[in-house]
């Protein structure tokens, strides 16, 4: 047997198979027959985790049972060590969970056979917290909010207050290591139909806004700089509070109008330099681009947003909306001029 340490390499694989079946909340086990899924009754490690044939630490071995894959629910984090919210020591101390080895990682073909089952998983438990809430998709919870919007006629910027629902939904967690369920994940963020129409509706009333002046032409006014305007300075103001993350600059400048035939906005590059954005690939899009082939098949129509982005983490935090049936809006008063 080869050795890590004091302890054979097969008993350390075998630890931590042992340790999701005992203690992860759902197991999916991969077997010759298929995907099987198991829920454990009495869970204590808040992940779901994947087991099935491997070949991975540094001695590239193959082992017929290993674990590929680790979902963190709620506050639970993929391979991190936890405490038991069951068992106790000696001592009455919450018992600890030991961290589990990223040692091995779910082939392409292993992935697009699972993933159709990890998906509609999280969408279940998505759908089961938030049917138990107090505020759930039957009396949602509301936040105040602001839209703003601009009338050519009246020559003024309004803002809408009002409260809207907040979609409720539950979070998860992936590790960095995991690039195809990654790469899926911000596939899905970025092709959420609420986010693109967020965007689109926000690009359209930039391009609005910044097309109107309202000021008439005398030779005796001087002429300001672009980003002295009052338009700008408003479309600045407006961005700074959206405090838009890094991955959603790209869709909004894409979705700024074109005209006459354009290949690109005529604000593009303004916004660019307001955003800080100077034409590189985030690691974000690079995500994206790596999609295995076929995601919206794999996804289902989930939507999620992803709410801890790249940082010095291991791991990204996404939350899954529910696709329960959600309570009506809230009427919004008359808007106020700015």
């Amino acid at each position: 047997m080869k050795k890590i340490g004091p302890i054979p390499l097969e008993q350390l694989v075998k630890d931590d198979v042992n340790r999701v079946i005992q203690h992860a909340s759902i197991i999916i086990s991969l077997t010759p027959e298929g995907p099987m899924i198991f829920a454990n009754p009495k869970p204590t490690l808040n992940v779901l985790a994947v087991i099935g044939p491997g070949i991975g630490t540094p001695f590239k071995r193959f082992f017929e049972r290993a674990l590929l894959l680790e979902v963190g629910i709620g506050v639970g984090r993929p391979y991190h060590e936890a405490k038991s919210s069951i068992e106790k020591t000696s001592s009455g101390k919450p018992k600890s969970i030991p961290k589990r080895r990223k040692w091995f990682r779910l082939t392409e073909q292993q992935y697009i056979q699972v993933a159709s089952w990890i998906f509609p998983c999280l969408q279940e438990i998505t759908n089961q917290k938030v049917a138990n809430w107090k505020c759930n998709h039957e009396s949602p919870f509301f936040i105040p909010t602001s839209r703003h919007y601009f009338s050519r006629h009246q020559k003024t910027l309004f803002i809408e207050e009002g409260y809207k629902s907040w979609p409720r939904g539950t979070r998860f967690a992936v590790s960095l290591e995991d690039r195809f369920l990654l790469s899926d994940i911000y596939w899905a963020e970025k092709h959420n139909p609420d986010l693109r129409r967020r965007l689109k509706g926000l690009a359209k009333f930039i391009d609005l806004r910044l097309n109107f002046s309202g000021a008439k032409k005398t030779k005796s006014r001087p002429r300001k700089e672009f980003r002295e305007l009052k338009r700008f300075v408003q479309v600045a103001g407006i961005l700074e509070k959206r405090n838009l993350p890094v991955r959603h600059i790209v869709d909004l400048l894409d979705f700024l109008p074109l005209k006459n035939g354009r290949s690109r906005s005529l604000y593009y590059y303004e916004i660019s330099h307001l955003l800080g954005y100077t034409g590189e690939e985030f690691r974000e899009e690079k995500f994206v681009h790596q999609a295995l082939a076929n995601p919206s098949q794999r996804l289902n129509g989930i939507k999620l947003r992803i709410t801890t982005g790249l940082s010095c983490r291991d791991h990204i935090v996404f939350e899954i909306s529910t696709n329960l049936p959600v309570g009506e809006e809230m009427p919004l008063p008359a808007p106020v001029p700015k």
